[in-house]
């Protein structure tokens, strides 16, 4: 058990590993070696009540997101950011166009 306050405690147990996990595990680890980023893109928004639309700057009305993990796959139209990771729940991520992508910033922190 890990203490992070007073409060709130996370809960670790064991998993016996068939080969299937093994295999995933593997392929998980090097995943882990992966750089930490920040892939800043815009993304697509939702407005109500809007009485006029400003036809001039239409890209005013999407919306900057900022999204933080570790590249597992990319081709020439799509990146995939893990945003969460383990060995009993798989793999969380998010597949962002390349079009949307402003920039993708190395964070420089843990590996």
């Amino acid at each position: 058990m890990v203490l992070l306050s007073s409060s709130y405690k996370i809960a670790t147990k064991k998993h016996k590993m068939t080969n299937k996990t093994k295999t995933i595990c593997k392929s998980k680890m090097a995943l882990v070696k992966a750089p930490l980023v920040e892939v800043v893109w815009m993304d697509a928004a939702s407005h109500s009540r809007v009485s006029k639309i400003a036809l001039g700057n239409l890209s005013e009305l999407l919306v900057e997101s900022h999204t933080f993990g570790k590249i597992v796959a990319e081709n020439g139209k799509v990146v995939v950011v893990a945003t969460h990771m383990n060995n009993s729940d798989g793999l969380d991520f998010i597949a962002i166009p390349k079009g949307w992508i402003k920039i993708i910033n190395n964070s420089g922190g843990p590996k």
